[in-house]
């Protein structure tokens, strides 16, 4: 298991190496409105570019493009459903040891347990992740008091945490549902406009894999076309 979030596990190396290669990076520059020009180019926010891939969350993209691209997209994004992931994170007085740094519960609110000391990330900490979090309407302190219950299922010693916080993002991933169908991009391709995300993956759930194959098939593809 890595010691390092991904920003630094993945993200930053990759950043390192592009702008050494002559990359441009830009980040905190929040995009208006992406359009293709007569000339072949795309313009965001009126400056010109050969080609852009949109990596945003569904529920952006529509926002971004001009009605006549934005509209054959509409159906397949309007039928997204969201779930919520809350991640409970606890510290505790006492010094415990679970059976693996990582570990999958059953028959509780808890779905996986990090311990979070193992991985170098804070001492005698755990943090919990619960997914579809919106079927349990609860406080902070009710989510605290349910993954509590449930660690002591491995440490039945520890007493309550000293410290807690509570993290939920209610539209942390798109719903899987049986016949989905990602939304149509052949006719942003022609116009050399590309999308990326989990929810463009013709088979996976919302997940790491389906999101990074996403991404190396949007490259692949501006690549195609560009050269």
């Amino acid at each position: 298991m890595p010691k390092r979030d991904l920003q630094q596990a993945f993200v930053a190396p990759v950043l390192q190496w592009l702008q050494q290669n002559g990359v441009q990076w830009q980040p905190q520059q929040r995009i208006q409105h992406i359009a293709p020009q007569a000339d072949g180019s795309v313009a965001v926010d009126g400056r010109l570019f050969d080609a852009v891939i949109i990596a945003t969350a569904p529920y952006h993209v529509l926002s971004l493009l001009p009605p006549p691209l934005a509209q054959p997209l509409k159906p397949a994004l309007d039928a997204l459903a969201y779930s919520a992931i809350t991640t409970v994170y606890l510290r505790y007085a006492e010094a415990f040891s679970l059976p693996e740094p990582m570990v999958g519960f059953v028959n509780g609110t808890v779905q996986w347990l990090v311990d979070r000391q193992r991985l170098g990330l804070g001492k005698q900490e755990l943090a919990a992740v619960i997914s579809v979090a919106q079927q349990h309407d609860w406080s902070r302190d009710e989510w605290i008091e349910a993954v509590h219950r449930d660690v002591l299922r491995l440490c039945p010693y520890l007493g309550a945490p000293q410290a807690a916080l509570v993290v939920s993002e209610k539209r942390a991933t798109f719903q899987a549902a049986v016949g989905r169908t990602p939304p149509p991009s052949a006719h942003l391709q022609r116009h050399r406009i590309y999308l990326a995300g989990d929810y463009t993956h013709p088979r996976y759930p919302a997940t790491l894999e389906g999101a990074v194959q996403s991404g190396q098939r949007a490259a692949a593809d501006c690549l195609t076309d560009w050269i």
